[in-house]
């Protein structure tokens, strides 16, 4: 098992609770999909996982260590994650930016090597992005940005890959094609864990779905279990269904006539 939650818990130094009695494994391969309500703490979650964060209570196990004994270098060796928003501080030509996921791998003085940028190479290529290699980074649009960040975080090597509303600034066959990078990236035998806000992608990526509530509470299942009309219109309080499309052979969810 990559990962394993354990009764986990966050608050701010106000005191107010953000979620508390989370609990769950991931194992490569697989897909974790959190939904939730904006300001949920979906976000914050990522964070603590992502050992950003301290949480306030329980613990985060990879591969069977507490993530409290680790040190970041090792943390990153297994955990990979893709912000919502990532603003260069310079204009880092896309190889260059990617190349610094082998971070961990580097010493702190020392330049990437020809093969850390072969691996970089390798990666541009598989995710159609190598004729961007040599474009400044702060050029490409939201799209290939978030693109060449997935590159990044895939050179790093992680076993688990944490992706934050990574479709939340793409047009709509933009956002159909990260969730097919998503599945792909499971099939290589990354565990993958994201949010989103739109129950449709939870539905194309069908395996493990959680949902954040706004008392702080994720409850997990199957995502045949997880995607019900009910739970769904209850989770963002609107009228919702799910209607079975034959053309596409799945469910879809669709509100009422608003």
């Amino acid at each position: 098992m990559i990962l394993e939650v354990k009764d986990l818990e966050f608050s701010y130094s106000s005191g107010r609770t953000i979620f508390e009695h989370v609990s769950f494994s991931l194992d490569k391969g697989r897909v974790f999909t959190i939904l939730g309500r904006n300001g949920a703490g979906k976000s914050t979650l990522l964070n603590c996982l992502a050992n950003l964060f301290v949480p306030n209570g329980g613990d985060i196990l990879l591969n069977g260590v507490s993530m409290r004994s680790m040190k970041q270098k090792d943390v990153a060796k297994v955990i990979g994650y893709v912000p919502q928003v990532h603003i260069a501080a310079y204009a880092y030509t896309v190889r260059d930016f990617a190349v610094m996921g082998r971070t961990p791998y580097i010493g702190l003085v020392s330049n990437p090597r020809r093969e850390d940028y072969e691996k970089v190479d390798k990666v541009l290529n598989e995710l159609n992005i190598y004729h961007l290699r040599n474009k400044s980074y702060t050029e490409i649009s939201g799209g290939e940005r978030q693109l060449v960040t997935i590159a990044r975080v895939m050179v790093q090597e992680p076993e688990l890959i944490l992706l934050d509303e990574p479709t939340a600034h793409l047009d709509y066959g933009n956002q159909l094609r990260a969730v097919r990078l998503i599945k792909r990236l499971a099939q290589r035998g990354f565990g993958v864990i994201v949010t989103t806000h739109d129950p449709n992608h939870a539905i194309l990526l069908q395996d493990t779905v959680a949902i954040l509530d706004r008392a702080g509470h994720l409850t997990t299942g199957r995502t045949e279990e997880m995607m019900t009309a009910d739970r769904l219109s209850e989770l963002y309080d609107i009228k919702l269904y799910l209607e079975y499309i034959e053309r596409v052979r799945r469910e879809v969810c669709v509100a009422e006539d608003i």
